[in-house]
């Protein structure tokens, strides 16, 4: 088994291990533990047979992109199942919550949160990318440049993210903007030049370009905006 298909297991045993200690420390039955652990077992190797298919009709066979963006699918896809769970009388409801009508300030505030969201994913996103990309040498050379120098990129990133989250302040913001669009520029212009005619990875840069720019104009709404 290659390293690869080693994560993939790692993240779909893990991810049903996980589900099966939120459900038994919540007094759940055993039976009800297990059930529950098999189902998010199988939903999750569906969820990764889907992002591996989507990822080489995008990006093609031999892309590195599938296996990350199968994992990421599934810690997602996990995350907000186990979140939007109830536990009643140790049995597991979904949980209902009334459409509430948020006010100015708290969409603002959401979409500055968002803003910090993406920036952890851009991060891990990067970080998986450099993992899988890494052809030949040891962890410091491999890919025929320093390792540690690669990982500089993503830790900015995580950092100016968790800024966002603790602050709320517009420079962080702007900063994670410039860097990540700037980044994606200096890497898609010279792909354009050699006939790149865009694609998967393009189409997603526009997405996260346009979330991190939302985020900034809320940014800048929340502090320097008249109350």
């Amino acid at each position: 088994m290659n390293a690869q298909g080693f994560l993939i297991l790692i993240t779909l045993f893990g991810v049903s291990i996980y589900d099966f200690y939120l459900l038994k420390k919540s007094k759940v039955k055993i039976t009800s533990c297990l059930s529950s652990s098999l189902i998010t077992f199988v939903v999750n190797f569906f969820v990764m047979a889907i992002a591996v298919v989507i990822s080489d009709s995008i990006f093609g066979d031999d892309s590195p992109i599938a296996i990350p963006l199968a994992i990421i699918s599934i810690l997602g896809l996990s995350y907000f199942r186990f979140k939007g769970r109830e536990i009643v009388g140790g049995k597991v409801k979904k949980e209902k919550e009334k459409e509430k009508k948020l006010s100015e300030k708290e969409k603002t505030l959401n979409s500055i949160d968002e803003m910090s969201t993406w920036g952890y994913a851009i991060a891990v996103l990067t970080t998986i990318y450099i993992l899988f990309t890494i052809n030949t040498g040891s962890l410091f050379t491999g890919g025929g440049e320093n390792f540690i120098i690669r990982l500089v990129d993503p830790l900015l990133i995580a950092g100016i993210a968790f800024w966002i989250s603790k602050k709320k302040t517009f420079l962080p913001c702007l900063l994670l903007t410039v860097v990540f669009i700037v980044g994606k520029l200096m890497m898609f212009i010279p792909l354009i030049q050699a006939g790149y005619t865009g694609g998967g990875g393009m189409g997603l840069t526009i997405i996260i370009s346009y979330f991190l720019i939302k985020g900034t104009f809320a940014s800048y709404k929340y502090n320097f905006s008249k109350k």
